[in-house]
Parts: structure tokens; sequence; C-alpha cells
């Protein structure tokens, strides 16, 4: 979908929506209906990161976006460290027009979350030739080392068009590749036993 809409469009839109949802589990009524709002805010937080590593891909070249990936993680760490504090003040407002505190939580961070991605739209470049802050030199000089770069990897298909524009279309073959590929696989069992292991100590830690 980068590739269709551009990650100047999808990546806030994904971001909004994610506000808009959290949102609505402020919201929410009946165990029913927190599942509902989980189960669309799963859809719309499995994308983000993927979005964004290809979007950072459009960018960068393969030998300095692993530091990038790494700062973009790292936000992750960031954010639980300051998470706690702000739910700890938030949840002061217990009682307030009617809402729980824990209600309060989703709908103060959920309406942040929605400003941050409507700016996006105005902020975030879908690609190297619309990004307001770069001289067309240095647009040039971009796209070039890019496409430098491309034909330096012989795994990959150079693209037709300008690597901004995002490189190619994914075949099926391409992804039937990538499922079986051992770096794949092996990521992401170790992804599943590190997230399986952090939210059993989230969800199952007591808290009073």
């Amino acid at each position: 979908m980068v590739r269709k809409i551009g990650a100047g469009i999808q990546i806030p839109l994904i971001v909004t929506l994610w506000g808009l949802i959290t949102c609505l589990q402020g919201l929410v009524t009946s165990y029913q209906g927190l599942l509902a709002t989980r189960f669309f805010l799963g859809l719309v937080e499995g994308a983000l990161g993927p979005a964004t590593v290809l979007y950072m891909s459009t960018f960068y070249t393969r030998t300095e976006l692993q530091f990038r990936i790494a700062l973009f993680l790292s936000t992750i760490c960031i954010a639980a460290a300051v998470s706690g504090l702000l739910t700890y003040e938030i949840i002061k407002l217990d009682g307030r027009w009617g809402h729980p505190g824990w209600a309060w939580v989703f709908l103060i961070e959920g309406f942040v979350t929605c400003i941050c991605g409507l700016t996006g739209f105005f902020i975030l470049p879908s690609s190297i030739e619309k990004a307001k802050l770069l001289t067309d030199c240095e647009k040039n000089f971009l796209i070039s080392r890019l496409q430098v770069a491309w034909k330096a990897a012989p795994s990959l298909t150079s693209p037709t068009t300008p690597i901004q524009k995002y490189p190619g279309k994914s075949t099926k073959a391409q992804i039937c590749d990538a499922f079986k590929s051992p770096h794949v696989i092996l990521m992401s069992i170790a992804q599943f036993a590190s997230t399986s292991n952090i939210y059993s100590v989230a969800y199952f830690t007591p808290t009073g």
C-alpha cells in the first residue's frame, strides 16, 4: 500500500486512525466493544512499523538504514519510560465529566495521536522530490546515490522509475521467497519470543 498511495498519505493516515481508535477505547461500555476496538487497533498498529521502514529505505541506503531503524525502534523504549508517569497523572481525572480515569488515558493520548497524524499530512513528504526542505541539487544527489546503491545490489531489481517513487511492485514470487527466507523465519521467531515475554510482564504484573 505504501508503494501505491505513498508514505506521505499512508503513514499519517495510520497514525490518525490509531489515535481515533484509541479514543474510542475510552468510550466503550462493554467487553465486546473493547475487543472490537483492540482488533482494529492491531490492524493499524501492525502496519506502521513496516510502512516506516519501507519509507526510510527510499531516503537512505542499506548501509545507513540500520542506524535509522534502531533510532525508530528506540522510541518504543522512550515511550514506555514516559507513558507510565503520564498515565499516573491522567488517571487523577477520574470522575471528570462522567469518565473513569482509565478512559481519560485513552481519550487524551488518542487525541494527541490524532493531532500528530493530521500534522503528518502536511509535513511528511511522500518522496525525495516532494521534500520541501531540500534544494533541487540535494534532491538529485540523494536520488543518484540511491540508484547507485540499487545497482550495487544484484539480488534486487533496479527500479525503472525514479527510486523516490518506490522500487517496483512486489510480485507473488518475491512474497513467497520472503516467507521462505531463513532470515525472516529466524527474526520472526525471535520477535515472537521477545514480544511474548514483554507483554506477559505488562499484562500480568500486579498493579495494586
